[in-house]
């Protein structure tokens, strides 16, 4: 590892959040609709993003569900800019505001090659896919629906063979492990812009470097 000391700072930093209890944690787990287990496993996957950045710099692009956490963070001026890229990083950090790149850019694949090298394992699918898991997401997402709706237009036809199938695929699909399909933010909130739209900020928005700009 090219830091340990930095690593393990951020490790243990608690990124406190004004107007919280439980920092950025409660503000992830009340805007993404991810629920604890995955919220404490995404955070532990923003602190590795964060680490990567500050030793690759802007080589490093994040996926989009840590991309999110990002912008959720840094809107706290208070635990972002002064907490922990003064007070942890200690040096310029690119802009977290900026727009995530597609999947298909060679970025990601670069990214995820550094996170093996520097954590020894590979990252998980379900928070840094590629545009493979990301197509299996989306497919599986499309199946239940679409199974269910098999099964109702087959049961109404009287083809009841076919129904009970298609309805115990759509229930299978269902059950698909959370190691398979990539996590997204189900909820949305209007004064924080998870799909990063032209009006995230809000005025000249915090001091997202660090450097008092």
């Amino acid at each position: 590892m090219k830091d340990p000391a930095l690593w393990a700072a951020l490790k243990d930093h608690p990124f406190p959040l004004m107007g919280t209890r439980d920092g950025l944690s409660e503000r992830v787990l009340a805007l993404g609709g991810l629920g604890p287990r995955r919220t404490r496993a995404a955070l532990d996957a923003y602190r590795r993003l964060l680490y990567l950045v500050a030793i690759a710099g802007p080589e490093v692009t994040p996926p989009p569900l840590l991309a999110r956490i990002w912008r959720i963070h840094a809107l706290d001026h208070a635990s972002y800019s002064e907490g922990l890229v003064r007070g942890v990083i200690r040096h310029p950090m690119p802009d977290a505001f900026a727009p995530p790149l597609p999947l298909t850019d060679p970025a990601h694949r670069r990214t995820r090659a550094l996170y093996r090298a520097e954590f020894g394992q590979s990252p998980p699918a379900t928070v840094w896919p590629g545009p493979l898991a990301m197509g299996i997401g989306r497919a599986l997402a499309l199946a239940v629906p679409g199974f269910a709706f098999l099964a109702i237009w087959l049961a109404l036809t009287d083809r009841l063979a076919g129904a009970a199938v298609a309805g115990v695929a759509s229930i299978a699909f269902l059950f698909i492990p959370d190691s398979v399909v990539p996590w997204t933010f189900r909820k949305r909130n209007k004064e924080v812009d998870l799909d990063f739209g032209a009006n995230d900020r809000g005025g000249d928005g915090p001091d997202l470097f660090g450097d008092g700009n």
